[in-house]
């Protein structure tokens, strides 16, 4: 090798020293080192008289010129770059890679961990120069994945990485995040440890719609009671819909207005309940609110509660069996005064008959039976209870004798 240096002693140039290596066979240039005024020296390395590699070392006195400490370029045959590589003076290494002039992949790394949130940071771009992927290893062992496309990001997937003891810092095992073409977010996915899973919807930035799923273990059983819950909004982001899937077959929907819920079905797929169905309506008026439940049982038995402000206002059980014979009654009828306490109720058995029973101050006052197959010697029948213990009186239609008050009774029972 032959060296050959310059010295600038009458400081006429930019640098102090330039030194050039030579081939002594060939005599081509294999180096070419400059020592710069400010401190910088920059060493090229050839081959065959083509420049493979370039270095930039900011050597400077007081911490250097610059926020790095080291620089290098390499270059193929043809003198293209097809590497560049920077060494911060905060221990993080950047290495790019090109092809065809274009930036192909560009990786940075915290070497010692504390110069930034994350240890590695990749970005990966197509041949037409364009961002395809971003990865993140962040320093508590969460990665992110971002793809893009076109320029917009399509896409973004967060992973906990178990650490050694084979747990991660969060509750989930990655979330799934998914981009429209303005760039807003359309589905999030969430899988968490424990085996559930939450797949959020977007429309025009606006939620729409979430799923929870309580997937199975290898036990074939999952940690929550229901099987999935979607719930669903409107287009001003108040939820519409709610409906619960249950492991033992019972699905329940919840149904909303402008927000406050206004239906609630139940239905029992397996059996598991002693009810077929059950329907809950609510109606809002004046501040006041009407709660009124159907609940067919699998006896065929209907069963409809009206409350009022919380007040039970009425209980109506109907015999609606295929033959009739679930009760011994057709319906049973229970009226509540405002207070919510029991004022009449009447039962209408399978021959026809009536029982009406009517109540104060939660005792029962008085109970008029109606003979209605015929089957007694009297047609109406009313018990009084008094302080002296039950007064039995019997009437027949038509009877001038009948108070005017047992007529009036008769008549406000419907008889």
């Amino acid at each position: 090798m032959v060296e050959v240096t310059k010295y600038d002693t009458n400081n006429q140039f930019s640098w102090t020293e330039k030194t050039q290596t030579f081939d002594y066979v060939t005599g081509e240039l294999t180096q070419d080192y400059v020592l710069f005024d400010n401190g910088l020296t920059s060493t090229d390395i050839y081959a065959n008289g083509v420049r493979t590699i370039g270095i930039l070392e900011d050597v400077a006195v007081d911490g250097g010129l610059f926020n790095w400490a080291n620089k290098w370029t390499q270059y193929d045959e043809t003198g293209a770059v097809i590497g560049v590589g920077i060494e911060y003076d905060n221990n993080v290494i950047q290495e790019d890679t090109y092809e065809y002039g274009v930036l192909l992949n560009s990786v940075r790394v915290d070497r010692l961990g504390d110069a930034e949130i994350w240890t590695r940071f990749d970005l990966m771009y197509g041949l037409d120069g364009q961002l395809v992927t971003k990865i993140i290893q962040f320093d508590d062992g969460i990665v992110r994945v971002q793809n893009f496309a076109e320029g917009s990001r399509t896409s973004t997937f967060d992973y906990d990485n178990p650490n050694d003891a084979g747990t991660g810092i969060k509750s989930w095992d990655r979330v799934e995040t998914y981009y429209d073409q303005a760039g807003a977010v359309s589905e999030q996915a969430t899988f968490y440890d424990n085996g559930l899973l939450r797949v959020t919807s977007y429309q025009d930035g606006q939620r729409a719609s979430v799923v929870q799923r309580d997937n199975p273990d290898e036990a074939g059983s999952g940690v929550k009671a229901w099987d999935r819950i979607e719930t669903y909004f409107d287009a001003t982001g108040q939820k519409s819909e709610r409906a619960t899937f249950y492991d033992n077959g019972i699905i329940k929907v919840q149904q909303y207005t402008e927000g406050q819920l206004t239906q609630l079905l139940q239905y029992d797929e397996a059996d598991a309940a002693s009810w077929d169905r059950i329907e809950t309506t609510f109606s809002r008026s004046a501040g006041s609110v009407t709660k009124t439940t159907l609940t067919v049982g699998d006896d065929g038995v209907e069963r409809v509660d009206v409350r009022e402000d919380g007040k039970r206002a009425s209980l109506v059980e109907i015999d609606a069996s295929a033959d009739g014979t679930a009760r011994k009654w057709e319906t049973n009828a229970r009226q509540y005064d405002e207070a919510g306490q029991l004022a009449q109720q009447r039962i209408t058995f399978d021959n026809t008959d009536q029982f009406v029973f009517l109540y104060a101050d939660r005792a029962k006052t008085q109970k008029v039976e109606f003979d209605g197959d015929d089957s007694n010697a009297w047609v109406y029948r009313v018990t009084d209870y008094t302080a002296d213990g039950p007064v039995v009186t019997t009437y027949d239609p038509g009877d001038a004798a009948t108070p005017p008050e047992i007529i009036a009774l008769f008549d406000d029972l419907g008889f």
